[in-house]
C-alpha cells in the first residue's frame, strides 16, 4: 500500500475525505506516474478519495480520478463522495454481519447433527 496513491487514506490519523487537486505537484506522490496500474498512456493528476471503514478498520478506498487537474472540489461534492463510501462500509458491514451469522448458525447444525449420533 505505501506506494498506492490511497495509502495515505489507510493511515489511522488520516482525514476522512483525501483530496490531490493535483498529482504531479504533490511531493507525496511524486513517484506516481502510473499510480493505479493503468495503461501507462493515462496519466492521473486529479484525485480524491474517501475511507471505507468497517468496525473501526480501514479497508479501502472509494475514490475519483481524472487526468486534467481540479482546483477545486465542491463541499457538496466532497460530501456526497463521504456519503458513498459511508454507504459502501454500511453494506460491507452488513455482508459481514450476515456471513458471522450463517457460519454460527451452520456450526449450531453440525454440533446439532453431531450430537444426535
Amino acid at each position: 500500500r505505501t506506494s498506492s496513491v490511497d495509502a495515505r487514506a489507510m493511515f489511522p490519523d488520516a482525514p476522512e475525505v483525501i483530496f490531490i487537486p493535483d498529482i504531479s505537484d504533490d511531493e507525496t506522490c511524486e513517484r506516481q506516474r502510473n499510480p493505479f496500474g493503468l495503461d501507462e498512456s493515462i496519466i492521473l493528476r486529479f484525485y480524491c478519495g474517501a475511507v471505507i471503514s468497517v468496525d473501526g478498520f480501514r479497508v479501502g478506498v472509494l475514490s475519483v480520478a481524472d487526468t486534467k487537474p481540479r482546483s477545486e472540489m465542491s463541499l457538496n461534492d466532497r460530501q456526497n463522495l463521504f456519503d458513498l463510501a459511508a454507504a459502501v462500509s454500511n453494506l460491507v458491514r452488513e455482508r459481514r454481519q450476515r456471513h458471522l451469522r450463517f457460519r454460527k448458525e451452520r456450526a449450531n447444525l453440525m454440533l446439532g447433527l453431531n450430537h444426535n449420533l
